[in-house]
Order: structure tokens, then sequence, then C-alpha cells
């Protein structure tokens, strides 16, 4: 079976090894779009990522001003002897 390179280098015309090499190009160019096009996704993935963990670190913050100042660990009293 021969290759992309022999096929090509075969092709009877320089027309059709133009055209050839247009859709190539054309083909690399969409390629090239849909990375971009991926990149901006995972970028604009990653800033929603990022606000919703700086929102989670605001709402334990302010949870942690209503927790008890005592907490009863395994084994320990939960006030502390006097």
């Amino acid at each position: 079976m021969p290759s992309e390179k022999e096929k090509y280098c075969n092709k009877g015309s320089t027309e059709k090894k133009l055209h050839t090499t247009k859709q190539m190009l054309d083909l690399f160019a969409h390629s090239l779009e849909l990375h971009r096009n991926e990149g901006h996704l995972l970028q604009q993935n990653q800033q929603k990522y990022n606000m919703l963990v700086n929102e989670i670190n605001m709402i334990c913050a302010q949870s942690a001003l209503y927790l008890p100042k005592h907490v009863k660990w395994l084994g320990q009293p939960a006030w502390p002897n006097k």
C-alpha cells in the first residue's frame, strides 16, 4: 500500500497537487481552530472552577464563626475541667 507521500508524488498534474495541498492546509487550519476553541473552553472552565472554590472558601470561613468554641473530640470531655 503506497504511503501518503507516494500518493502525493504520483498525482498526474500540478493542479491536482495544488488542490491536495490546499485541502491538507484547510484541514490543518480547521484543526488549529478546534484546538484554539478547546483551549478557550478549558480556560473558561478553569475560571468557573476558581470562582466556585472561592465561594466555597468564603462560605466555610463564615460558617466557622458559628461553630462552638469547645468541640468534644473522641475520648475528651466537652468542656475542660476547672
